[in-house]
This record gives structure tokens, sequence and C-alpha cells, in this order.
């Protein structure tokens, strides 16, 4: 088997979950826009491809297609919502026997704009923090000033008072204005089949957050939020993993974002006993549904440090 990692970065520990399966023969591939991160350390030269940035969309398709071609590659599993809609289209136009980890378009358009998210969340009635269709509307600070096709933290500010709104409105750059939560924060890994069925959800009480990713967490079990997550998964219908920001404040859970792949909290989830990774690849190619929800190790974990010597390019 030969599976194909895109925008890898800096998630060596991915890499590491991946060699540590027990599947005969598995060779694995990696692409990014740069080949200095700390994953291309991990594989051979050759299997590790250079991309131009996303923006450039028609080469970017262009030699993305022709390294899976070359390579055989069976099945590609995104980590960065970079490249989400471009492998979508690659999807549509090759061999439907190349599997892609990948929700569908309709999937793709609620989560990658967060003002479609919180259309879906108040439709389906998620308790959502609010939008202010304008600055004479917002009503109480601190508010969040956020970019609709924002990824992880860049570009999200938290604004204390009227004094500081100026320099975003006279930015080029095009915001929108939310309602700030703040209470006890959590992340989710909610895992779908290849038919859009829900499997499982791992909760993930944060503790600790370091660029815009969970940092250090307590893995906890807890009967509200997994039916919220449950019935996140029945009303989005996603297929693989959704890493999912949510805050407690009250009685009341705020669903802050939805990203369609795995995210940065998704290591906890790994190693707490869930290795939705070995389910989803045989559920891919083997139709396997049955997962090993049992072994969940409750407790904290935290993210720690390596340093990788890369080859030379």
């Amino acid at each position: 088997m030969k599976i194909l990692i895109t925008n890898s970065g800096r998630r060596t520990y991915f890499i590491d979950f991946l060699k540590n399966l027990n599947f005969n023969k598995l060779q694995i591939y990696l692409s990014d826009t740069n080949n200095k991160i700390p994953t291309a350390a991990q594989v051979k030269k050759e299997n590790f491809l250079l991309l131009p940035f996303s923006n450039r969309r028609s080469e970017y398709k262009k030699k993305l297609r022709k390294f899976i071609l070359k390579n055989k590659i069976d099945l590609i599993i995104p980590l960065s919502d970079y490249d989400l809609n471009i492998l979508s289209a690659l999807q549509n136009e090759m061999n439907k026997k190349i599997k892609f980890i990948l929700s569908n378009k309709k999937v793709l358009n609620i989560c990658l704009n967060k003002i479609n998210t919180h259309e879906f969340l108040k439709l389906n009635k998620f308790d959502t923090p609010k939008i202010f269709e304008t600055l004479k509307k917002i009503n109480k600070y601190p508010v969040v000033f956020k970019r609709p096709s924002g990824n992880g933290s860049n570009d999200c500010h938290i604004i204390k008072n009227k004094n500081q709104i100026k320099k975003f409105i006279n930015n080029k750059k095009i915001y929108f204005i939310q309602e700030y939560i703040n209470g006890t924060e959590f992340n989710l890994d909610i895992l779908n089949d290849k038919n859009q069925k829900f499997v499982t959800c791992s909760i993930k009480k944060k503790i600790l957050m370091r660029a815009g990713e969970t940092d250090r967490c307590e893995i906890i079990l807890d009967k509200k939020i997994f039916k919220i997550g449950k019935r996140l998964s029945d009303c989005l219908a996603h297929i693989g993993n959704i890493d999912v920001d949510l805050i407690k404040r009250g009685k009341k859970y705020y669903i802050i974002d939805i990203n369609p792949r795995f995210g940065g909290g998704y290591p906890f989830t790994h190693l707490s006993g869930m290795n939705y990774i070995e389910f989803l690849i045989k559920n891919f190619f083997n139709g396997h549904d049955f997962f090993k929800d049992y072994k969940r190790n409750l407790g904290f974990y935290s993210k720690g440090i390596n340093v990788y010597k890369l080859n030379e390019k």
C-alpha cells in the first residue's frame, strides 16, 4: 500500500503513526510547499514532492496528479485546509481505485468558510457565537475579528474596545465580527466511515494552546459532549475525521470551528488508544467497520519537541 500525506509540515507524529501500522509493505509519500520541514526527514528524497503554493491552483494540481500516477498512490490523506478544494477536484478526475480521505464539496463549503459554518450550525440548532453584521450592533466587548477563510488562529483577533477596531476596518483583508465566548475549551475528533456514518468521538479538555493547536490536554468522557459530536456527525455527514473546537459557557456548549480533516489535536486521540488511521485504511479498502473503542486511556497528554536532520535537496 502506498499512502500520500499532503501538506505534512511539522506533523512528524502522523508519519510515525503510519509507520507503526501492522501493514505489509506500507510506503509513505509526502508533499508540501516547503522542503525544509521536519516530516521531509522521515522519507526518502524520491518519496517527497515539493509543490507550489496552493494559490497557483492549476500548477499545484498538475504536479500532484503526475506524482500520484507515477508512484501509483493508493490513498491520499490531507493534513491542511489549504489544498482540500484542489484535492476534491482531483478526486473527481482520477480513477476511483485511488482513495481520498476527504469529504464531499458540500461539506467542504460548510467547513472552509466560517460564515457558512455559522449558518449551518444555526440551521441545525447548535449553539454557536452570534455574528454582528455591523459595528453598530456590537453590544458588548470583547469581540472576535476573523477572516471567513482563516486557518487555525491565523488572522483571528480579540478586540477589547472600539479604538482597536479602526486598524481592521482600514485593512484590505475581509473580516467578520463574532461574539467572544469565554469558558472551558474542548477539542473533538469526530470519526465517520467512508459511507458518512458515525463511528466514535474523542473529547479533549484543552489545557494549553500553541500556534493555534492543542499543545496540552486531558482526554475525558462526557456524555453531553459525545451526544453533540454524534449529532454534528449526523447533520454534517462528513467522511473521515473532523476536528472541532467547542467552548462550554454556563450550561451551553458553543461550537466555534469545524475543520474537515485531521487536526493538531489528533495525536492525543491516537495515543489514548483510538487509532482512527488504522480504522479508516481498513474501512476504505476492506469495508472493515469495527472500531475498538474500549481501549481509550483517559488522562493528561502533552506535546514535546524533536529535532530532525534534513536531507539535502
